[in-house]
């Protein structure tokens, strides 16, 4: 299994001159996973219950080691994601390669579809607790 994990990870076959605007795709990949670390270190100290859901942010950002560069990395890294992909979906306009393989367009347009709906529901979260 280690050995699958590197020849994908560390060893895997590419071109010695690979523009950069060719891993955007791997790159949000890795922004992906490093935002899924951060949501789940958030969300251990993080309580939902409405008279403790700002206390428990102030804790996060004040009191926890490292939580508000913990938070601000995941706000920041949130940005990035789709920075990164409309850098990606406007190459793939460019050299019109959604004619194709239509299929593969349509399933990066669902995909940015459900990240901008899971990233519209984690924006509006503390808004239910500002108007609470």
């Amino acid at each position: 299994m280690l050995s699958g994990l590197y020849s994908h990870a560390v060893r895997y076959p590419s071109p010695r001159r690979l523009p950069l605007g060719w891993a955007v795709g791997s790159a949000i990949a890795v922004l992906f996973l490093l935002q899924i670390a951060t949501g789940v270190f958030l969300s251990l100290f993080y309580d939902s219950n409405a008279d403790n859901a700002f206390s428990s942010v102030v804790y996060i950002v004040q009191d926890l080691n490292y939580g508000y560069a913990l938070k601000y990395l995941h706000l920041n890294i949130a940005s990035a994601i789709f920075f990164m992909i409309y850098i990606h979906m406007f190459r793939s306009m460019y050299f019109m390669t959604y004619l194709n393989l239509p299929t593969v367009w349509y399933s990066g347009i669902v995909l940015l579809l459900l990240t901008i709906t899971t990233a519209f529901l984690g924006y509006v979260l503390p808004w239910g607790q500002m108007s609470f």
